[in-house]
């Protein structure tokens, strides 16, 4: 949930025997799993990202990449596309999404976005910080999570051909070692630390393809297609949902920009033969529904997906109907980014009073809650993923200055925030919402 300035991604060569690394945006220097990259500088906009649009644009379908022609490994211990066991998996029924017991599973857990980022540190950390696995050992173990969703840049998977297999070792072992304690993982295609695009281009078809393949025999695997939407409905919430949906062509500043759309990333997935559960974001950086069900996938074992933060307009059970709550009644969705931290550009000073009020009004909808993120300052403190924040009687949230980095700034009479030592936050609300509701799945094997 790296809130970063959008733009780019363009499709990989179709005659390719995979995608086509050359066309993809990669970090410079040595390969970030072995040796440390210059961190990215890039300017966050406070409050949310905007894509500007200016001239004309085209509703009719953009037109479709060749998927790559080398097959992926499978993931390890798993019987490859067409073997099944994905069906044995998480699914949809009606509005419901079921466990492979047939029981209503709703996911409790945290983001990670770690792959996702430019200096890849995930299993070593700069100091303060936690690897990857300690996270995802802590959040079963003591946060009672059932659910991680790790992010994942394809800037990072296709920066060697036909693809990196350090990196999707890495993935691999990450999602195994969350599945074997229990948790389901999602994956997303997350592009902001590259300037990826508002909307998938075709190489995130390649993405898919790949991932698909790779997973589709996973059942504790799910495929959340492209995080936050960020096209602005500059031509009506209809023309947006048509371009989130089919995809088109947008004109910005000048510059014609090809999206594919969402139904083209399912398809792209149904037809390796994986029928791994899917979630499509919303709109608005996954916070606009408003025309989700007028515009739905076909392909099936499709949910959709919700960040519901506490903001000035997001903060009673009436605002959260309009939201998200009615739809839920009619859809599966899942809640699946909520931030809630000092420096967030939505930080709510009442926040100790309403998210209470927020965690029941979830439980009666039977919604979950992915967070972002578990980390130092946020949900815990310091180095001590079992030591969670808290707000102690009288406290609200800090909502402190801060910089398009999501970095505190002292003001006055020196009001600051240091992460490092920050005790005040969510921490122990979330934790108890967890214990109180998270059901640990038994997975089926892969096949």
């Amino acid at each position: 949930m790296r809130h970063r300035a959008s733009r780019g991604g363009s499709p990989d060569s179709p005659s390719s025997g995979a995608p086509d690394a050359s066309r993809v945006s990669r970090p410079a220097g040595p390969h970030p799993l072995v040796a440390v990259l210059l961190v990215a500088v890039v300017a966050l906009v406070s409050g949310g990202l905007v894509y500007l649009l200016l001239g004309t644009t085209s509703q009719s379908p953009a037109p479709t990449a060749s998927p790559p022609t080398t097959a992926p490994p499978v993931a390890p211990g798993s019987g490859g596309p067409g073997s099944g066991a994905a069906t044995t998996g998480l699914h949809t029924s009606g509005a419901a999404i079921l466990a492979p017991d047939g029981q209503r599973f709703a996911p409790y857990g945290f983001v990670l976005e770690c792959l996702a980022m430019r200096d890849l540190s995930c299993e070593h950390p700069s100091d303060p910080g936690l690897t990857d696995s300690a996270k995802i050992e802590a959040a079963a173990s003591f946060w009672h999570a059932n659910a991680v969703r790790l992010q994942v840049a394809q800037e990072h998977l296709f920066s060697s051909s036909p693809y990196d297999t350090a990196y999707l070792a890495a993935l691999d072992s990450e999602v195994q070692l969350a599945n074997h304690l229990g948790m389901v993982v999602s994956i997303t295609l997350q592009e902001e630390d590259f300037s990826g695009p508002p909307l998938p281009t075709a190489s995130a078809e390649h993405f898919w393809t790949f991932m698909a393949r790779h997973f589709a025999s996973s059942p504790g695997v799910v495929f959340d297609l492209y995080n936050e939407p960020k096209l602005l409905p500059y031509q009506g919430q209809d023309w947006l949902w048509n371009i989130w949906r089919n995809g088109g062509q947008v004109s910005v500043n000048g510059v014609d920009d090809t999206f594919v759309g969402m139904q083209a990333l399912v398809d792209a997935v149904r037809a390796t033969g994986a029928d791994n559960l899917i979630v499509a974001e919303g709109n608005g950086n996954d916070h606009n529904l408003a025309e989700v069900t007028t515009h739905l996938l076909t392909g099936g074992n499709i949910a959709y997906g919700f960040e519901p933060n506490l903001k000035i307009h997001s903060q009673t059970p009436a605002q959260w109907d309009t939201a998200f709550g009615d739809a839920s009644a009619t859809i599966p969705l899942v809640m699946d980014a909520f931030r809630d931290y000092a420096t967030g550009s939505d930080c709510l000073a009442d926040t100790p009073t309403v998210l209470p009020q927020l965690f029941a009004y979830l439980v009666a909808h039977h919604l979950g809650l992915l967070v972002w993120t578990l980390d130092a300052g946020n949900t815990f403190v310091g180095a001590n993923p079992d030591q969670p924040t808290s707000y102690p009687d009288g406290f609200t949230q800090l909502c402190v200055p801060h910089d398009h980095q999501h970095r505190a700034i002292a003001v006055g009479s020196g009001v600051g925030y240091n992460p490092d030592t920050n005790t005040n936050g969510p921490g122990a609300d979330i934790l108890g919402f967890f214990r109180a509701h998270s059901a640990t799945l038994t997975l089926p094997p892969p096949a």
